[in-house]
């Protein structure tokens, strides 16, 4: 069933399979929308009940850092971090990509170079690979 199939009235309830299929619709409409060219919008999570439900939506501007990246530059300048230096750790090649910052255990976030891989680690370990003036090759 498709919302196309079949209309929604008075007598139906939204279910998980309704919003799911409501959620790709907003991100369709939106993503090819040419007013909206210049941002990245996305449709998050949705909450909902048998006759509402509420969307998450992201609206970025196309090339701006994300908030990950935002305070990788503060708590990595705080903790004395090079963020562009790039360390070796178990033969694979690292470098620092974001912070999250209610994550108080593992904070960091590092990226794989030649791969879309990311991996979170602990603010002695970013520190170990990737402080400024110490070469981290292991």
């Amino acid at each position: 069933m498709t919302l196309s199939d079949k209309p929604l009235n008075f007598k139906n309830v939204l279910t998980r399979e309704w919003v799911k299929e409501l959620r790709e619709t907003l991100d369709n409409i939106l993503r090819d929308n040419e007013r909206l060219e210049q941002f990245n919008v996305t449709v998050g999570n949705a909450s909902f009940n048998d006759d509402e439900a509420t969307f998450k939506l992201n609206i970025r501007v196309k090339g701006a850092k994300s908030q990950s990246e935002k305070d990788l530059e503060l708590y990595g300048n705080m903790n004395n971090l090079d963020l562009e230096k790039v360390s070796k750790i178990d033969g694979k090649t690292f470098k620092l990509s974001g912070f999250r910052r209610k994550a108080r255990s593992k904070p960091y976030l590092i990226k794989q170079l030649g791969t879309d891989k990311e991996y979170i680690i602990t603010t002695e370990i970013a520190k170990k690979y990737f402080s400024k003036g110490e070469v981290a090759w292991v």
